[in-house]
C-alpha cells in the first residue's frame, strides 16, 4: 500500500473519531469532549499536511500545526475591534 493511500485511511479514520470524542458518555468522557477532539484536530492537520507535502518532515509539519493551532488559540482571547467584527458573521 503506497503511503498516500495509508494517509487518506488514517484521515478517513481520525475524522469519525474526532466527531465521536463529542459523543462518547462512557468513562473519561469529561476528559475525552475536553481534549480528545482537540487532539484529533491536531492529528487531522498534520496528516493532511503529510498527504500535500510527502516530502517535508513530520517533525516540521507537527511544529508548524501546534505553532498555528496555538495562534488561533490566543487569537479567541484577544477582543481587537477588527476580530470582533469577523467575529460577528455567521457561517
Amino acid at each position: 500500500m503506497s503511503p498516500p493511500s495509508r494517509l487518506l485511511i488514517l484521515l478517513a479514520i481520525v475524522i469519525p473519531l474526532g466527531l465521536g470524542t463529542k459523543l462518547y458518555e462512557g468513562p473519561g468522557a469529561g476528559w475525552s469532549h475536553a481534549y480528545g477532539g482537540a487532539i484529533c484536530y491536531e492529528v487531522f492537520w498534520i496528516l493532511a499536511l503529510k498527504a500535500c507535502l510527502p516530502r517535508t518532515s513530520i517533525l516540521f509539519l507537527s511544529t508548524g500545526v501546534f505553532l498555528v493551532t496555538s495562534g488561533l488559540e490566543f487569537l479567541q482571547l484577544s477582543h481587537h475591534p477588527w476580530l470582533e467584527w469577523i467575529r460577528a458573521f455567521e457561517l
